[in-house]
């Protein structure tokens, strides 16, 4: 089975991009006639990504862990850009990128109080 791959729904396009009002999650700007251009860029993000193993016995627990992060994530945290994870046999990778440092400490401390010990109970980081 190929990797599965959540959360890419709600990414945004790699900035630089038009988008009404500068928030990445607006749909896309396509006429200069239409208001509220705001050029973003890349100049303050925060990204990173996170190479993890899942062991055979935690896999049906994370797969249901994991979709309830990147909703949590989406509907929570308008600084988050992208939050994907791929899984393949026995490895996952999570992808995630911020407008900047204050929204990734938003996701961190996010992602502590709801998240960190069941998350990190399922895999080990390699």
């Amino acid at each position: 089975m190929g990797p599965v791959r959540w959360g890419p729904a709600f990414a945004s396009p790699v900035p630089p991009i038009w988008r009404e009002g500068g928030h990445p999650n607006a749909p896309p700007i396509h006429s200069l006639e239409e208001k509220g251009w705001q050029r973003m860029s890349t100049e303050n993000e925060v990204a990173w990504l996170f190479e993890l193993e899942v062991p055979s016995e935690n896999r049906p627990a994370f797969d249901a862990l994991a979709p309830e992060m990147i909703e949590e994530t989406k509907q929570s945290e308008a600084g988050s850009r992208a939050y994907q994870i791929f899984v393949g046999d026995g490895t996952v990778s999570v992808y995630e990128r911020y407008d900047d440092s204050d929204a990734a400490l938003v996701h961190m401390k996010n992602f502590g109080e709801k998240f960190a010990e069941r998350f990190m109970a399922l895999v080990t980081p390699v």
